[in-house]
């Protein structure tokens, strides 16, 4: 589980990254309709990565509250 969550994490700064560049492009591109459209992805790329941290917290989280017989336990995800 610690694996996940490090892949999560990665993962979600990689979408931040992404969020980063695209809105750069966003500012620099003359047609409105592409500035949209790159404003639009970087704002849904933004939301997964939202979800991923959630995620990779929720582990952490488990992580830390894990049973000392080494057993993984139920996490509920929303």
């Amino acid at each position: 589980m610690e694996r996940l969550r490090k892949v999560l994490l990665a993962s979600a700064l990689n979408e931040t990254c992404v969020v980063q560049v695209l809105r750069e492009a966003a500012l620099e591109i003359s047609s409105p309709g592409t500035a949209t459209a790159l404003l639009a992805a970087a704002h849904i790329l933004e939301n997964d990565a939202e979800l991923l941290l959630h995620a990779a917290h929720r582990i952490d989280l488990a992580l830390h509250h894990a049973p000392a017989g080494g057993g993984d336990p139920l996490v509920v995800m929303d």
